[in-house]
């Protein structure tokens, strides 16, 4: 095993649905109580009050961002630590509370220091080639970070990436449409579920080593079919660019109302932190609008799938052993799946395989999203029901 949380493979069933609820109430906590912050200090002028609207210099711009972040890191890590306490409640981790907090503690500094980062980077860059320079650095740091997002996972957690052995390699599907590549990860959080990573036309598909021995040959094959067809289909695709749109049309709107309803310069530690403020609140209705086109997607794939040849049966299966290691809720009121939940229940997903319905959707757009908000100084990204005191899934949420 290697240096990770350790986490058991597989729930307590006789608990099911009770730890996707708990997750949830978790991840409305912690969303709802960064929003509330957000909302209140961007209405009552206290940034300005405690960071003034000018530094004096650099120096003091870094230690006003750092005094930020570190705040942040400092008042979440409650909810963090209540994250940890669901997985030990449900039998999902043996670890004790000291060796987690060895592996949170080191993933939140990087997390902070990540933030600080780009925040200072971003600031120099608006401050020498304005608005217009800033959006194109974020627009190529967007790229990059969707390019190296099963590396990106490593600035939180050890995860290590191998390649996969020749019964995996043969359960690929055949043509010239499913050329992406297949890597397989190890980490001990049986959450994590891989996903597709890199730009199109340079994909790969990552698998959970946990998955090699706790799904079926036939399971695997059809979450294999179900990710290389979605590729194909251009779902994978229409999932990125949707992330990026939203993400990068949510910068400009934060930047401009940075910058013209709050007179600040970008530049500046107020200026930064307003905008990250703001951006927290567009990453927020995003949790709210885009799980629909995710869900879209999911049901696109499995389709696929059953096109191409996969057993209703399989499908089924492979619905319940993920769903296990996700929310483990078989079923859930439809109003709670379409305000929370980008992945459908085993139930809807069942139901729709035999349905005529030709719906294309765009894959994962709301969790690429997710993955790539802190690009904007978002701070939900650690915060969602799926992530909370997670930090292996910090940077590349929970696909289908």
């Amino acid at each position: 095993m290697n240096g990770s949380v350790k986490f058991s493979a597989g729930p307590v069933k006789a608990k099911s649905g009770l730890y996707g609820r708990d997750r949830r109430r978790l991840g409305v906590a912690y969303v709802g109580s960064i929003v509330l912050a957000a909302s209140y200090l961007l209405s009552s002028g206290l940034v300005t009050n405690w960071f003034g609207s000018i530094d004096a210099n650099f120096r003091i711009y870094l230690q006003n961002m750092l005094l930020f972040f570190c705040t942040f890191a400092t008042l979440s890590l409650p909810l963090d630590l209540i994250g940890f306490s669901i997985e030990k409640k449900y039998a999902r981790t043996d670890v004790s509370a000291g060796t987690y907090a060895k592996q949170l503690i080191p993933a939140i500094i990087a997390h902070t220091i990540m933030y600080v980062a780009i925040a200072a980077v971003s600031s120099l860059v608006a401050q020498k080639y304005g608005i217009p320079g800033l959006m194109l650095f974020l627009v190529l740091l967007c790229t990059a970070a969707l390019s190296l997002q099963n590396r990106a996972v490593n600035i939180y957690t050890h995860v290590t990436y191998t390649q996969p052995g020749s019964d995996l390699l043969r359960m690929r599907p055949v043509g010239e449409e499913y050329q992406a590549g297949l890597i397989v990860a190890d980490t001990n959080d049986n959450g994590f579920t891989g996903g597709i990573v890199g730009l199109p036309g340079w994909e790969y598909i990552v698998i959970p080593k946990l998955w090699l021995s706790s799904l079926s040959p036939y399971e695997l094959r059809a979450e294999l079919l179900r990710r290389y067809a979605i590729i194909a289909s251009g779902g994978r695709n229409r999932g990125i660019a949707l992330a990026l749109v939203f993400t990068l049309a949510g910068i400009l709107l934060a930047i401009l109302v940075t910058s013209q309803l709050y007179r600040l310069p970008l530049y500046s530690s107020a200026g930064q932190i307003t905008m990250s403020l703001c951006y927290t609140i567009w990453s927020f209705i995003g949790l709210l609008v885009l799980p629909y086109s995710a869900r879209l997607g999911v049901y696109e794939a499995d389709r696929l799938a059953i096109e191409n040849g996969t057993e209703a049966d399989s499908m089924h299966s492979l619905f319940e052993k993920i769903n296990s290691y996700l929310e483990d809720e078989p079923d859930r009121p439809q109003i709670v799946e379409t305000i929370f939940h980008p992945v459908p229940t085993v139930q809807n997903r069942t139901q729709r395989l035999s349905s005529p319905t030709t719906s294309v959707g765009a894959w994962n757009s709301v969790r690429y999203a997710i993955a790539i908000s802190p690009l904007g100084l978002g701070l939900l990204n650690r915060a969602v029901h799926c992530n909370a005191g997670r930090p292996a899934l910090w940077a590349m949420p929970p696909a289908d």
